[in-house]
């Protein structure tokens, strides 16, 4: 083969690398949602890079078999739920269907690859550099923004960095970190040094304690791995010194930022919420996961599900406009996405890659960079498994992980490998999507700007020109029936037709979408016609009776035909609801006063002061 050739090939190799490293980091500035699709795009062109290569790897059968088991039976659950095209392409805002869980899979297989036993040190030990200038922006921004500065905007007390979710942020942090301890500790060199320090900073900065929890597990596995390969009592020691004292860096640090100190000891009024909020959350998804055993409620479906098994405190406390798309537990995600079969799938794939990575080490000799590459997946894959165990997948921390399990497992290349014409195909083609898709963003951001400012012509003409970008995306009629709902609530008749418009044809995808049928029932009140949204709200309340807000607007939709007496137990209802109680009231006494009954209306409008 010719040496042009031979260079052309690495350079392929080694973008590869650099694209799946990338997930971490890129974004769309002006974009609406600046996350998960460009990272999904950077992942299409790493697998593309990828499979124009020759093979340095493979992943074995036993991971390759229950990878597919998982996806068909991600496929039939989703083929049986409630909006089968909607949640197997993948719901907005993470696009986590089987389309997005393919390419999940298909990073390991990259992974394994390009930085399987046949990749040489120089490609090792450039992925290694990579991976820590990956950590040094990364960390970065997190500085900067544990600072108070804002480099990409926003207010948000946390705003997690170049993953805009700060348990993403950690997540990443952790992966980063446990990539490059075991080179540090063996041979310390500068550039490592300094990327597994900016790791650590982003891990701290991220005030995840899922996070902080998921660094401390793989230090901890760096530290075994390198003490139980080490060939002497001093060569152990001085193993353990450096993940010990990383360990040691991150509790002091952690201790030192302020913000991170409060959530981790308990003093962050928000984080103890979280703490509650989460329990209130795995207790409702474990109700889902009873009444839909076998294949769960498909990839996608857990947000239009939740809200009917939501417990009685979190239906006394929470806000009901609240979305919730993920159960933030993997064996739970797991589980409601494809039922029991599907968590028993997923357990025996983590439990596979565990026992196939360590053979895989205890063969490699522990002097070289392919030693501190399977030392640092392995710590990586168990970090990032804490993680998740509180935490959600996604497009910023996932493909990253997946990509270091394959390199992990990866066996020795065939000897003889046809090119992956397939495979080529598929991700050159996810790549022209995900492009137009990613195109789609700076103008959906242009049509919140201008419903804001109440030209709802000018939105409603950017909206329809990003769904002829995204005609895949079943959920951007949700967003722009969201974006027209403020201004319908406030009472605008054109926002009102727009939001109602979106939103019936955001119900005709996903029927029992709780969101858009509230938004449609609203704009069909601010519209005077009240007997639509009776009918609009029938299904979402019977799947969700104790829903607050449905109850609120079907108590006012009464009230708007004159039916008082029959408006009085649904608004009655909504008043149990924290969040919901004032205006509930508040109707209560105009329905009161309406009857001419001066007591109720009275007591009425003392409990809207009150609550």
């Amino acid at each position: 083969m010719p040496r042009v050739s031979l260079r052309a090939q690495e350079v392929a190799a080694r973008s590869s690398i650099a694209a799946i490293l990338a997930t971490t980091l890129v974004l769309v500035p002006g974009g609406l949602h600046r996350w998960a699709l460009p990272k999904l795009l950077v992942l299409a062109v790493g697998v593309l890079l990828a499979a124009l290569v020759p093979a340095r790897g493979r992943l074995p059968r036993a991971v390759v078999a229950l990878a597919l088991a998982g996806l068909t039976l991600l496929l039939v659950a989703g083929l049986a739920a409630d909006a089968p095209v909607a949640q197997l392409l993948g719901r907005w805002p993470r696009y986590e269907g089987l389309a997005g869980v393919v390419g999940y899979v298909a990073a390991a297989w990259a992974g394994a690859r390009v930085l399987g036993p046949g990749a040489d040190e120089q490609r090792l030990r450039w992925s290694r550099s990579a991976t820590a200038l990956a950590a040094i922006l990364l960390g970065s921004v997190s500085l900067l923004e544990a600072l108070g500065l804002r480099p990409l905007g926003g207010d948000v007390a946390r705003p997690g960095a170049l993953l805009g979710n700060a348990s993403d942020q950690g997540a990443a942090g952790v992966l980063l970190l446990a990539l490059l301890v075991a080179s540090v500790a063996r041979r310390p060199r500068v550039l490592p040094v300094v990327g597994a320090s900016a790791a650590l900073v982003t891990v701290v900065c991220s005030g995840s304690r899922g996070a902080l929890l998921g660094a401390g597990v793989a230090l901890a596995v760096v530290a075994v791995a390198l003490v139980v390969r080490a060939p002497t009592p001093h060569a152990r020691l001085r193993s353990a010194r450096l993940p010990a004292g990383a360990a040691v860096a991150l509790g002091l640090a952690t201790l030192a930022v302020p913000t991170t100190r409060a959530r981790l000891l308990g003093a962050d009024e928000l984080a103890d919420a979280t703490v509650t909020g989460r329990a209130d959350l795995w207790s409702s998804t474990a109700d889902l996961v009873r009444h839909h055993p076998l294949l769960g409620v498909g990839p996608g479906g857990f947000v239009d599900a939740l809200p009917g098994v939501r417990s009685a405190t979190w239906a006394a406390t929470s806000d009901p406009r609240s979305v919730v798309d993920s159960p933030h537990s993997w064996p739970l995600q797991a589980t409601s996405a494809g039922g029991v079969p599907l968590l028993l799938v997923a357990l025996g794939l983590a439990v596979v890659v565990i026992v196939v990575g360590a053979r895989r080490l205890q063969v490699a000799s522990p002097t070289t960079p392919r030693s501190d590459l399977l030392v640092g997946a392995l710590a990586a894959t168990c970090g990032y498994g804490t993680v998740l165990l509180t935490h959600f997948t996604g497009p910023g921390t996932t493909p990253l992980a997946a990509f270091a399990c394959g390199a992990l497992v990866a066996s020795s290349p065939r000897a003889t490998s046809r090119r992956p014409v397939a495979a080529v195909v598929a991700a050159a083609l996810a790549v022209v999507v995900l492009t137009t898709a990613v195109a789609a963003e700076p103008v959906l951001a242009a049509a919140v700007r201008d419903a804001g400012q109440g030209r709802v012509a000018d939105a409603d003409a950017h909206f329809r020109t990003a769904s002829a970008l995204r005609p895949w995306d079943k959920d951007l009629a949700l967003v722009a029936a969201t974006t027209f709902d403020a201004g319908s609530r406030a009472g605008d008749a054109a926002s009102a037709e727009a939001a109602a418009r979106w939103a019936v044809r955001s119900l005709q995808s996903t029927p029992t979408s709780t969101e858009a049928a509230r938004v449609a029932a609203t704009a069909e009140l601010t519209l005077e016609n009240p007997e639509a949204a009776l009918r609009t709200l029938e299904r979402p309340l019977a799947l969700n009776p104790a829903d607050a807000s449905l109850l609120l607007l079907r108590g006012l939709a009464l009230a708007q035909t004159g039916r008082l007496d029959d408006a009085r137990a649904p608004l009655l209802a909504a008043t149990n609801n924290g969040p919901t109680a004032p205006t509930a009231w508040s109707l209560l006494a105009r329905v009161y006063d309406a009857q001419g009954d001066a007591a109720r209306r009275d007591d009425a409008l003392a409990h809207a002061g009150a609550s």
